[in-house]
């Protein structure tokens, strides 16, 4: 099926400057954001060939328009940005650090008892945000290539969600919240082994 869709906007940047020819940084980033209709709510557009809708087509004048009595709506925006610096301290070693920050932010209304009665509405609001730092050493020659890291991981998460039933004069709130973090290091080793190629040496001539 397809539903209902209001508005999207989005879009990528990178900036890359090679201030040397050992120091290079790349500057990234990308924004989101879109506005519709949560699919609960959301009127039918298309249906697949042979699918049966599951509405009663002699009570419901229109099949395909959603029996809801709040006005529903959805937004979700996303953006993000990530700074990746590199060094060559020498010929084999070379040292990199990527920062990365990203921000979510999502809001849902909508009819959650499914009829035309004002019955029961709903409110969810969650936003998260996320940063991530790596740091790098690299070493690269003939025969070896390693690298060597640490990784820090801090996210957090924040969720309201707000339920209003209308008969009841009833309102209940939830407000879970989430944080996390996470430390790593890491390291790896590839030698290079050079084939042996043996030789025998010609004998005396018979």
């Amino acid at each position: 099926m397809r539903f209902q869709q209001r508005r999207h906007a989005s879009g990528p940047g990178k900036l890359r400057l090679n201030l040397s020819d050992r120091f290079s940084f790349t500057l990234a980033g990308d924004y989101s954001d879109n506005d519709g209709i949560p699919a609960l709510n959301s009127k039918i557009i298309a249906v697949r060939p042979g699918f049966t809708l599951p509405l009663n087509t002699d009570v419901l004048s229109n099949a395909y328009r959603a029996s809801t009595d709040y006005p529903a709506s959805a937004n979700l925006r996303n953006a993000g940005v990530s700074l990746n610096a590199e060094v060559k301290v020498l010929d084999d070693v070379s040292l990199q650090s990527i920062t990365a920050y990203r921000d979510n932010r999502a809001q849902n209304t909508l009819d959650t008892d499914g009829t035309e009665l004002r019955l029961r509405e709903s409110a969810i609001i969650e936003t998260q945000d996320q940063f991530t730092q790596e740091i790098l050493a690299n070493f690269s020659n003939s025969r070896l290539k390693a690298v060597v890291g640490l990784f820090y991981l801090e996210e957090n998460v924040d969720t309201c969600c707000t339920v209003n039933t209308v008969l009841a004069n009833q309102q209940l709130v939830l407000l879970p919240e989430m944080s996390t973090k996470s430390y790593s290091a890491f390291g790896n080793a590839r030698p290079s082994i050079s084939p042996i190629v043996c030789r025998r040496a010609p004998g005396p001539a018979m």
